[in-house]
Parts: structure tokens; C-alpha cells; sequence
């Protein structure tokens, strides 16, 4: 394995991802948009992700299968629209890149392509962002308040007197960015920001290259940071929504309010990073504990030859949406990236951008998670009930794993699914797990048909409670 990854050191040695053309072609017809990405060397971009920002502020993530050594997305879309694009390229050796489109470049790169109109045609439903339910759902799917979509990003700043949050536009900085002020604290954090006094960043030993990044998500980049010998963990926005420090004044608050273990109490910062470049302008932070521990994904593959460690972490994770539905709260993105669990099954769960509270409702939902995990018709649901279908796929992946560990080849080694995936459910009557899982008979059988069901409903779907999980026999 070591000599594997220093030939690849030496062979991509001074590379670094780039995301080179972009050729787009769009079905009028069907208002289905195909945009065809040729990376600079196709052979050394392992993956790439695309979040897709539409034009009612709604976010969704989604990963790019190569084919013929290009990567095609497909979305249903309407051309007159804004839309946003942030392109995330990860190389071979771990170096990254991401790069931001506007639906005006991806006009402008719109061809009459025969490759990309010829997979315009097949419209794949895998990677599709939804406009529209079902009609036979549609009537029950609750909708979020209208948002205009000519507003531009902007975040809010807290009025201490009313408790109320005043809009502020943003151009948010670069993850590069952060990381280069973040070099400098006494430059970087405002002194009126005494939490985040006296801060030392820890350079992540899990990269090849030196770094104080640990981590990247949908909104922002993670840093790691030591303060009186506790480890912490620094979340920096390179993209905020409307209302962002709205919505983490309530999350702070709900998760503060509320006996829920496996979140982890964080403090919101309204002002309190600058980046060298805007020096009179400070952003937003979120700090919490740091947690130790491994991705759901990284704990299954440790564990596939001891059940009873699955057994324990699949428990403590319907135990902890059970207590989070019991405060009337959601994740949001029940995934394996959002899911820390330790040595003994602890759950940690973090990344709470797409949390729902109460104080939140009229907002709406402004991502939509992960799709593998999501219900096909998740669209503008956003309600307590928002991690159900997350945990009944989760809970069924180890409850397969825990049966027989062969069943791990359905994850592909994609790090954004465990068992299961968009087509499973739009489709499931073609779905080979399904029918493997189906064909185990008792609580697995239960568990695929279970799926199945819920898939053709609502996501507040009554018929679904995950209490009844762990008694299922």
C-alpha cells in the first residue's frame, strides 16, 4: 500500500485538480439541463461532487460518476432560472479543488454536443434534482414560503435589542482564503470575539501536503483548533444562505434547550473571522468540541466481522432520532459523513446547516442532504419527521451488514452511500439489493419492503415510526 501511494505521489507530483471544460447542452422540451465536465487530466480527478443551488435557495449535493472519462450531471432545470454551481474536484493524491458557475456561465458554455444531447436523452434518474413530486403526492408535501429569487445572497446580523436579524449581503470568501488568514489569529479574529482568543490551529496529519483544513462541507471548511488544552472545531462559511445567522441562533439555542446526546453544543460567532483581502469585513463562525471517532462509512468497514459493534451503533442511532423527534427537532442530512461514532458506538452527530426547529419552520428547508439517503420526494418537506427515511436506509444497511458483511459490495466504495442510492428508490422494482435483501426473508425482508413503501409516500409519511425499528423481528 505505501509503495502504491508513493508512485502516485511521484506521478501527480506538482498536479493539482482543474476543472478544464465545461460543455452543457438543454432539452427545452423537458427543461432537462446535461452539463459535461472534462477535467484538465481526466486520469488523476478521483471524484467530483456538485452542489446545485436553485433558484428558490435550495441546496443539493450530488457525486458525478465518470464515464469515458468525463463527468455528466443532469438536472431538471428551467434555463431562465438562477441557479448556482460549486464544482468540488478531489485528485487522486488528495489535493482538491472547488470552483463556483453561475447559470449565466453555464449558458454561455451550452453547445450542440452530440454526446452530451445523446445522455440529455436517456435521463438518468440518479442524479436529477426534482422540481416537482409526484402528482399523487404532491397535495401532501408541505411547501416552504416563497422566496424571491432575485434576492441576492445575503446573510442577517442580529439586532441585540429586538432579538431580530437584519439582512446583510455577503461575498463570501474561498476556502484558500480562510485558510491563509487563519495562519495569522491575531490578525484573523476579531478582538471582540474573546471565545476565540488565544487559539492555536492543528495542521491535519491526515493530508499529504501541510494544511490546517480538515474538513469541507456544503457551506464551509472545518478547522481544528487547541484553547486551554481542549480541541475544537472552527466552521468558516464559503457560502451562506439568507438567513444564516438566524438559523444558528435557533439551532444554538434548540440544541442547548433540549437532551438530545448525540448532538454537540456549539457557540455562533455573528462577526468574528476576517480574511486578508476584506480586512474591514468580518464573517460568521461556528465553533464546537471536537469529536474522536470515525465517519459511519470508515466504522462499518472496521467493523464488518463484529456484528455486535454494528448492532450498537445502528441502536444508538434510531435512539438518537427517536430523542431528537421527542424535542421536536431534525437533523436534516442523516449521512455517513455527518455521523461520528466512536470505539464503543457512541453517535456524534454534526453539520447542522439543514437542521429543522420550530422557530425555523416558516424558513423552509435550504438543502436537500444527501441524496442517497433523502426521500426521493423530500422536495420542500421540512418538518420534524425530516429524518425518518434517513434512518430507516442507515438502519437497514446494518441490519444487512450484520446478517451477512458481503453485502458491502453494494457501497462501491462511494464514501456518499452505504447500501443504498437514488435509484433504489425512484425505481426499487429494478433494484438489486432490494431484491437480495427481499429474498433474506424475516426482519431484512420487513426492512426492503419497508423501504419500498416509504419510498411511494410522503416523507411525513404516517406509516413509519422509527421507534418500532429496533422491535422489528
Amino acid at each position: 500500500m505505501g509503495f502504491l501511494e508513493d508512485r502516485r505521489k511521484k506521478r501527480y507530483a506538482g498536479t493539482a485538480p482543474r476543472i478544464g471544460d465545461v460543455i452543457s447542452s438543454y432539452d427545452s422540451e423537458n427543461n432537462v439541463l446535461t452539463i459535461r465536465i472534462i477535467p484538465t487530466i481526466r486520469r488523476y480527478i478521483q471524484r467530483i461532487e456538485v452542489t446545485v443551488r436553485d433558484y428558490k435557495l435550495r441546496d443539493q449535493v450530488f457525486k458525478l460518476k465518470k464515464r469515458n472519462g468525463n463527468f455528466t450531471l443532469i438536472l431538471d432545470a428551467f434555463l431562465d432560472k438562477d441557479y448556482s454551481f460549486s464544482f468540488y474536484l478531489m485528485g487522486k493524491d488528495g489535493k482538491y479543488e472547488r470552483v463556483e458557475r453561475t447559470m449565466e456561465e453555464i449558458r454561455k458554455s451550452i453547445v450542440n454536443d452530440p454526446v452530451v444531447q445523446d445522455v440529455t436523452k436517456t435521463k438518468e434518474k440518479t442524479n436529477k434534482i426534482k422540481e416537482k413530486p409526484k402528482k399523487e403526492v404532491a397535495e401532501k408535501i408541505k411547501t416552504a414560503p416563497k422566496v424571491n429569487a432575485n434576492k441576492p445572497d445575503v446573510s442577517s446580523t442580529k439586532n441585540t435589542a429586538t432579538q431580530e436579524f437584519v439582512p446583510v449581503r455577503r461575498a463570501w470568501p474561498t476556502s484558500s482564503q480562510y485558510a491563509q488568514s487563519l495562519q495569522n489569529p491575531s490578525f484573523s479574529i476579531s478582538k471582540s470575539c474573546d471565545p476565540l482568543s488565544n487559539i492555536e490551529f492543528l495542521k491535519n496529519p491526515n493530508v499529504n501536503y501541510p494544511s490546517i483544513i480538515h474538513g469541507a462541507g456544503n457551506f464551509g471548511i472545518v478547522f481544528k483548533y487547541v484553547k486551554n488544552k481542549n480541541q475544537n472545531a472552527l466552521k468558516c462559511f464559503t457560502r451562506g444562505s439568507p438567513n444564516i445567522q438566524k438559523r444558528y441562533y435557533e439551532v444554538s439555542k434548540a440544541i442547548g434547550n433540549n437532551n438530545v446526546p448525540s448532538m454537540i453544543p456549539l457557540q455562533f460567532f455573528p462577526d468574528s473571522i476576517r480574511v486578508m483581502n476584506k480586512p474591514k469585513e468580518f464573517f460568521p463562525s461556528v465553533s464546537m468540541g471536537w469529536v474522536n471517532g470515525q465517519t459511519l462509512n470508515t466504522f462499518v468497514v472496521d467493523n464488518l466481522s463484529k456484528p455486535d459493534k454494528l448492532r450498537i451503533a445502528a441502536k444508538n442511532l434510531v435512539d438518537s432520532v427517536i430523542s431528537m423527534q421527542a424535542s421536536q427537532i431534525a437533523h436534516g442530512d442523516l449521512s455517513s459523513d455527518n455521523v461520528i461514532v466512536e470505539k464503543n458506538g457512541t453517535i456524534h452527530l454534526i453539520d447542522y446547516d439543514g437542521m429543522y426547529v420550530p422557530a425555523l419552520e416558516k424558513l423552509g428547508s435550504e438543502e436537500l442532504g444527501h441524496e442517497s439517503y433523502q426521500h426521493p420526494n423530500r422536495g420542500r418537506y421540512y418538518g420534524v419527521k425530516l429524518d425518518n427515511f434517513s434512518i430507516l436506509v442507515i438502519y437497514s444497511s446494518l441490519m444487512a451488514l450484520i446478517k451477512n458483511s458481503a453485502y458491502w459490495k453494494y457501497n462501491q466504495n462511494d464514501p456518499d452511500k452505504m447500501l443504498f442510492e437514488i435509484s433504489d428508490y425512484v425505481e426499487p422494482s429494478k433494484s438489486s439489493i432490494l431484491k437480495s435483501l427481499k429474498a433474506e426473508g424475516g426482519k431484512l425482508k420487513k426492512l426492503a419492503t419497508l423501504i419500498e413503501d416509504f419510498a411511494s409516500q410522503t416523507p411525513d409519511w404516517d406509516g413509519f415510526d422509527p421507534k418500532n425499528l429496533i422491535k422489528m423481528k
